[in-house]
């Protein structure tokens, strides 16, 4: 291999993603759901299936208080993954479109390969990009808007 002496670095960030299901905003889900033009009567169900007013807590048999979630996906709950997956694509949309503007370089295998800019598994996304903090600020506020729902707060 070629020794190369420069000043260009690359990055690649894996994020464990098992617990987003406990942090998935309603509201961005309702957004998106919305956005992507699913019929109405659709979108106004999945609150109904996916908000809970509350939870009692049991100790010994008995209630001993009440949790109120205001975000959240129940994990067993059948809807959850397809609600998850769109999310996830609305990510994967929101990289690719950030590598179109230049806001992320992503990585590439070939000089005239395609940029990889992330990759997605069960419960693992690979992101890349130059490292840069730039880069790492348009990464990390894609992830605040899609994984934790912050769109609009």
């Amino acid at each position: 291999m070629e020794n190369r002496k420069g000043k260009k670095g690359y990055m690649m960030i894996k994020l464990d993603i098992e617990k987003v299901y406990d942090k998935m905003s309603w509201g961005f889900i309702l957004e998106v759901l919305n956005n992507l033009e699913f019929n109405g009567s659709f979108v106004n169900w999945v609150p109904k299936c996916i908000e809970v007013e509350k939870m009692g807590l049991l100790l010994n048999g008995s209630v001993q208080g009440f949790i109120y979630p205001s975000c959240g996906l129940r994990q067993g709950d059948p809807l959850s993954p397809m609600l998850f997956i769109i999310a996830a694509d609305v990510l994967s949309r929101m990289l690719m479109d950030k590598n179109a503007t230049g806001e992320i370089a992503g990585f590439k295998i070939s000089r005239n390969g395609p940029a990889i800019t992330h990759l997605m598994f069960a419960d693992d996304i690979m992101l890349f990009g130059k490292a840069a903090r730039k880069e790492a600020a348009a990464l990390l506020n894609a992830l605040k808007i899609t994984v934790l729902g912050r769109a609009n707060q």
